[in-house]
């Protein structure tokens, strides 16, 4: 289920494809403004802008050049992809593991406090959020050196 709000992934996509369609920008600072004014957080808005580009339709300024379509596509499939029998059969076999941020615990609701009851080893990093291997690689690193390890 995906949460509605600008600071979810489907918040944030639908931020993005209302300011796609109103390119290109002035500049930078620009589409910043729009994106905050969409509800969006000024450093998530200049994280989205650090892959502004040069216009490539001749009319100047900066636009996104990736392809905000495809984008939703990929979300909205990724979002009916049922993967709970591989989950199962994983926990079955003892080969599930789960890394969870300790600053994204609200994720862990819902739907996916099954997956928590199949019986994976669970390790909850800590000072992580959302982008766990950004926020803690170390950490993350040395959860799952074990697992690694048994493939050197």
């Amino acid at each position: 289920t995906v949460e509605n709000g600008p600071s979810t992934v489907d918040g944030v996509l639908q931020a993005l494809e209302f300011v796609c369609q109103s390119g290109p920008f002035l500049n930078r600072q620009s589409c910043i403004a729009l994106l905050e004014e969409r509800g969006l957080d000024s450093m998530t808005a200049a994280w989205l802008c650090s892959s502004l580009r040069k216009s490539v339709t001749g009319a100047g300024g900066v636009e996104f050049t990736y392809d905000i379509d495809t984008v939703r596509r990929l979300y909205d499939a990724y979002g009916r992809t049922d993967l709970w029998a591989g989950a199962d059969t994983l926990a079955q076999t003892g080969k599930l593991g789960i890394i969870v941020a300790s600053r994204n615990m609200k994720a862990w609701r819902g739907s996916d406090e099954k997956l928590l009851q199949l019986g994976p080893s669970v390790v909850t990093t800590l000072e992580a959020g959302h982008n766990v291997h950004v926020d803690n690689l170390p950490g993350m690193l040395q959860v799952m050196d074990p697992t690694l390890s048994r493939y050197r």
